[in-house]
């Protein structure tokens, strides 16, 4: 039993250890780093009602799979990140719930920030054009709470917000000092290790420190958020006259 106890004491020790190091690795602002993500949809897809449809069951079968089946990083450096998705080989065929699967979670889109200037562009395709967004921050108030629990071994802290009714649950870790997240997530004091939309949840599987030189800003033609909205609904519109 004693000797139990003293591995014990020596392995927190080296845990506690390890886990200064990288927070201060973290805290410099010259450092840089990369954390990956892996997604877990809770429950089912479809709803009761639209299990109804054979058709739709039958062209969403295992999309909770295919959601679960893909990988994102986050990559910071000098003051700038990129989160986007892990490619994988692309298929001769994409079933329509893979299809779907990368919509529902935003498998092609890529999120950029510039920290000191608080800018977020969305990087996208539409309509065979690549359009990089310049995005109004969507999540500037986070409502605190005290709750707590361990992530990987790290301390967080529960925050909620909301947006169109739909409820956003992060926890974010005040030990590694950045205020950035999954998707365009971001603005809380740490790093999002878990951040849960609805039925989506996205969550932290490793954090390590890389040598990034530069994150380059994402290809595209650079418009307002409000210049993309037209053009969605112009695209929209032809898409309708076509039928």
């Amino acid at each position: 039993m004693k000797i139990i106890f003293i591995l014990n004491y020596f392995f927190m020790k080296k845990l506690f250890i390890l886990t200064l190091f990288l927070c201060s690795l973290l805290a410099r602002s010259q450092e840089s780093f990369r954390v990956i993500y892996g997604i877990q949809f809770e429950g089912e897809f479809l709803s009761e009602k639209a299990k109804q449809n054979s058709e739709l069951v039958s062209n969403l079968d295992g999309i909770e799979n295919f959601m679960s089946s893909y990988e994102f990083e986050l990559l910071y450096s000098n003051k700038v990140s990129i989160y986007k998705a892990i490619q994988k080989l692309s298929k001769d065929e994409v079933s329509i719930s893979e299809t779907t699967a990368k919509i529902f979670i935003d498998y092609d889109k890529k999120y950029y920030n510039d920290i000191e200037k608080s800018k977020l562009f969305i990087n996208q395709e539409l309509d065979g054009k690549i359009y990089t967004v310049d995005t109004p921050q969507k999540y500037k108030i986070w409502e605190m709470s005290s709750e707590t629990k361990t992530i990987n071994g790290y301390l967080c802290y529960k925050a909620t917000s909301k947006i169109r009714n739909v409820m956003i649950e992060a926890w974010y870790c005040p030990m590694i000092p950045t205020s950035l997240g999954p998707n365009e997530y971001k603005g809380l004091p740490g790093l999002i290790l878990e951040l849960k939309r609805g039925k989506l949840k996205y969550l932290a599987k490793s954090i390590e420190i890389i040598n990034i030189e530069k994150i380059e800003f994402p290809k595209g033609i650079v418009i307002s958020d409000k210049e993309f909205e037209d053009v969605f609904a112009k695209m929209n519109s032809k898409f309708s006259l076509q039928k």
